[in-house]
């Protein structure tokens, strides 16, 4: 009889305490295990999460600050072509002012000495196959030469 309540305590799924604890730390580790997988997925998706959470808004952040830093440099590069565009313009009027022909006049007269040639004064040098030619230009032909030089360079 005590057999039988043995054997109909065994069917039933009842152990011993020694067999119900091993049975209960083989679980407890196989939990624990799993547990601790499931933990370790869910920290490095959090590490994931986090990273991305701080990598995307400084990736932003950087470039608008790129974007700005463009942008100052090409406003600072239209203030400098509008200064050399000026300076341009002032020196393009100083070069007009110097090359007038008026005030080289004035400079070979003043400064240099020169005056206009007297009538005798002109030679024309042509070069021929024998030599040179020199002819003496009477008052009218020097005016003739003079105006069309002084009309050549405005045309």
């Amino acid at each position: 009889m005590l057999q039988s309540a043995i054997s109909d305590h065994a069917d039933k799924g009842y152990m011993s305490k020694k067999e119900e604890r091993k049975n209960n730390e083989c679980l407890t580790k196989k939990n624990k295990r799993a547990f601790f997988a499931h933990l370790v997925k869910y920290y490095i998706v959090a590490v994931c999460i986090c990273t991305l959470a701080v990598i995307i808004p400084l990736i932003l952040v950087w470039k608008q600050a790129a974007i700005t830093s463009v942008s100052l440099n090409t406003s600072s590069l239209q203030d400098s072509i509008t200064i050399l565009n000026k300076e341009v313009a002032k020196l393009s009027i100083k070069i007009e002012q110097l090359s007038a022909p008026d005030r080289i006049e004035s400079i070979a007269k003043e400064e240099i000495g020169l005056n206009y040639p007297q009538s005798k004064e002109i030679i024309v040098m042509d070069s021929e196959e024998r030599g040179i030619k020199i002819t003496f230009l009477s008052q009218s032909r020097f005016w003739t030469i003079l105006k069309k030089s002084f009309n050549a360079g405005k045309g």
